[in-house]
């Protein structure tokens, strides 16, 4: 559940956020005077980086030097 904290101007700053939350949004006004007032916008989440392994382990030969890759996903949004 977002809770709004903090709006000034142009900016509104919402907590309890999760990443997923970001989107297209469409603002209604409606104080029953034809026809509503609507505005869609683009919300952006900002959070810090954070990166998972593909797999959990990886497999080598004893006193072998074969290469290895180790893959990993990463995703993170921050402010510019």
């Amino acid at each position: 559940m977002w809770c709004v904290v903090w709006l000034q101007g142009r900016t509104l700053t919402l907590y309890n956020t999760q990443y997923n939350d970001g989107g297209m949004y469409r603002c209604v006004a409606d104080n029953n005077v034809r026809p509503l007032a609507t505005y869609d916008t683009n919300v952006l989440v900002f959070f810090r980086p954070r990166a998972r392994a593909v797999q959990s382990s990886y497999g080598q030969a004893q006193n072998r030097l074969f290469d290895i890759t180790f893959e990993c996903v990463v995703a993170g949004m921050l402010p510019a």
